[in-house]
């Protein structure tokens, strides 16, 4: 049945139901450069964080498995579409193969002023080769229109939550997967100079969630205007910061690109380039924390813990060095 609680529940991942076949040819990137200008971008993780226990989600706005009890496949609340399949353990978006996309999207819109998402997910493929593409988590005006920016089409009106696992950097150096965070006012973002598609970029941060053994959790937090997301890459149920913005609400009274829709669809989306990663979900659950984040309140109150954070799933910010620049290249390969 449905998650109705913030305690999400998922078998272990299954690697042999996730191999991977990737493809000979590079992905297309758009390459970007300049300052995150209304972030405070990500931060290396030092230690990690124990955040409050995510409230009740209805069960419309959540699932997990196992999938076999949703009968005739159908999950209340949601719909998805493209490459997307039902698995026992799990929801695919995409498996390891070349130029293909998968979604899945709430039937309804849903209005809400601050909010979480969490989400436990795996990326994938063969570790010997660079990948294109990744996947997006979204909270937009209008349910998504498949395109080429992460499975959904750039000309959005909200945020997403990009998880890009492009292997390559500018200047072909290896590049570690990152986390960035997007706001659009309904414009299309690949129009224009690569200084506009910069300016829409509200956070960034690296992390090795790819081809890991266990379960990614994600946390993402709209709350008081301000935008964050939290990484637990070791399943500890320990989350390590990632992004956190400013006041994007401040930020909105002078440039509409940062005003986050109060009315608008939750969603997943991947995609995959030229070469391929598979994209799995466990599972997704979303809390309406409005009257929790009331008068300025944080209803996550993230409390650092002792624990030391290994080195190899350690999250950096970007601008440490070669391996994490400021500005990666995005993937953009068009998949429809």
């Amino acid at each position: 049945s449905p998650t109705t609680r913030g305690q999400l529940h998922c078998d272990r991942l299954t690697m042999a139901a996730l191999a991977a076949a990737l493809m000979s040819a590079d992905a297309s990137v758009l390459a970007v450069s300049g300052p995150l200008s209304p972030a405070t971008a990500g931060k290396g993780a030092d230690a990690q964080v124990d955040l409050t226990p995510m409230p009740y989600s209805p069960p419309k706005l959540s699932f997990s498995n196992p999938y076999k009890a949703y009968a005739g496949g159908n999950i209340p609340g949601w719909e998805y579409g493209g490459e997307t399949s039902l698995n026992n353990d799990y929801i695919m978006l995409t498996t390891a193969t070349s130029n293909k996309l998968g979604w899945i999207w709430t039937t309804e819109p849903i209005e809400i002023d601050d909010w979480e998402v969490q989400l436990e997910f795996h990326i994938g493929g063969d570790p010997r080769q660079s990948t294109g593409g990744g996947m997006a988590v979204w909270f937009t005006e209008q349910q998504g229109r498949a395109g080429a920016m992460y499975g959904q089409s750039d000309d959005f009106r909200g945020v997403g939550i990009l998880f890009d696992s492009y292997g390559g950097g500018e200047s072909g150096e290896r590049v570690e997967p990152f986390v960035v965070a997007v706001l659009n006012d309904g414009t299309s973002i690949d129009e224009g100079a690569h200084e506009q598609a910069v300016e829409h970029q509200v956070g960034i941060c690296y992390a090795a969630y790819r081809n890991l053994k266990n379960i990614v959790r994600a946390r993402i937090a709209w709350t008081n205007g301000q935008l964050r997301v939290w990484l637990d890459l070791t399943s500890s149920n320990h989350f390590q910061p990632c992004i956190e913005t400013v006041n994007l609400r401040e930020l909105a009274k002078q440039d509409k690109r940062y005003d986050l829709p109060r009315v608008g669809h939750f969603g997943v989306t991947a995609m995959t380039g030229a070469h391929a990663d598979t994209h799995v979900v466990y599972s997704l659950a979303v809390a309406n924390l409005t009257g929790a984040a009331r008068d300025g309140a944080d209803p996550l109150a993230p409390t650092p813990i002792s624990d030391q954070v290994p080195d190899d799933v350690r999250v950096h910010a970007g601008g440490e060095d070669a391996a994490h620049p400021e500005r990666p290249a995005v993937a953009t390969d068009p998949t429809v």
